[in-house]
This record gives C-alpha cells, structure tokens and sequence, in this order.
C-alpha cells in the first residue's frame, strides 16, 4: 500500500515538474495549466480558421451595366432637366447625373441589370439633344462567338467586343470581366458594337 503510494506522489511529481518548466518555472495547479493550454489552442485555431475563411471569400459579381455616359450638348439648363427626367423614366434606370460643364449624361442602372441602350439613344434624341458618343463599363463573361469575341450580359444582351489600339482581347477563363469602351454604331443585326478601352477579370 505504501508503495503503491510513493508511486502515484512520483507521477504527480513528474507532472509538476513538468508543467511548472512549461510555465518557465512558475509553480501552478496542473489542471489550470491544462486549461490554459486547452484555451490557448482553441483561440489559436479560431484564428486561424478566420483567416482561411477571410482569404478564400470573395464577394459576389452580378453581371451587367455599371454606368452609361452620354456625351451630348447641354447648352440648355432646363431642357437638360427635361432630358433627365426621360432617362428616368427608362426601365432599370436607377439615377441619372448631368454634367451641363462637361457636356455629360450619366446613366447609372439598377444592379446586374440591362438598360435598353437603343432606348437611351432614342431619348436623348427625343429631347431634342444629338448624342455624340456612348461609353460604357459593363460587367459580364467574355464568349467566343464565331471567332467574334462578346460580352453576355442579363437579358440575354451580348455586346460584341473590338479592340481599342493598343489593347489585347480574349477570351482566358469564365471570371467576370469589366470592359469600358465607346459604343459603336453597331452591325446590320442591331447588335450593338463596343470598342473596348479597358479590360479588367474580376
């Protein structure tokens, strides 16, 4: 019996020992040692789960049209607000800006959404404005179509893509692409023609 209980004080004594070096010499209750150990993995691995979690999320990227801006003479203040408030009225149409200075119309549509850009057009035109020039960022996935490189977007929309001088276009993955360019009188089909400025995967 005794020495069965000289044999249990040594383990205890070698597990003192042992967690009184793990604490750097600071003599503690084991089981409060254990606790401490225990929490500290437990945050360790919290963090580290966080940080896995905070590198391979990225936010959602909704297909469509970010902004069209129109540049058009606005020699007219109170005409250029009656063009505003035919431009709102346009489906999708989320806010509509007017650079009078700048010679700007800013269509900004509702999100991952397809604003008619014939109807744009045919607004401006209505009011009594000509529009000179359309440039537009849309955000979609770039397609090979018969060698022809397009943008899809909702709706079933496709812009067809031309290169800009000095930019390179293909079609490298199924990421998001945002492309900005200016609006071409478009084909024969009525499909509408970008010439791609800028040309960012996102």
């Amino acid at each position: 019996m005794l020495s069965i209980f000289a044999s249990d004080m040594s383990l205890i004594t070698g597990a003192s020992r042992l967690d009184m070096l793990t604490m750097n010499g600071v003599g503690m209750d084991p089981r409060v040692t254990r606790e401490r150990r225990w929490w500290t993995w437990l945050v360790a691995g919290l963090v580290l789960l966080v940080q896995l979690k905070a590198a391979s999320w990225q936010p959602q990227v909704e297909p469509g049209l970010r902004t069209v801006t129109v540049e058009v003479e606005l020699s007219c203040p109170s005409c250029a607000q009656g063009l505003e408030r035919r431009l709102g009225r346009l489906p999708h149409v989320a806010q509509v800006m007017i650079r009078s200075e700048a010679g700007e119309v800013v269509v900004i549509p509702e999100p991952a959404t397809m604003v008619n850009l014939s109807e744009i057009r045919g607004a401006i035109r209505n009011a009594g404005f000509l529009p000179t020039a359309l440039r537009v960022t849309a955000v979609g996935k770039l397609a090979d179509h018969a060698g022809q490189l397009t943008l899809l977007l909702p709706n079933e929309t496709t812009l067809m893509l031309v290169a800009a001088d000095g930019v390179t276009l293909r079609a490298t993955d199924t990421r998001m692409t945002e492309v900005t360019g200016v609006l071409t009188d478009g084909t024969t089909d009525g499909s509408h023609v970008l010439r791609v400025e800028t040309l960012t995967a996102q």
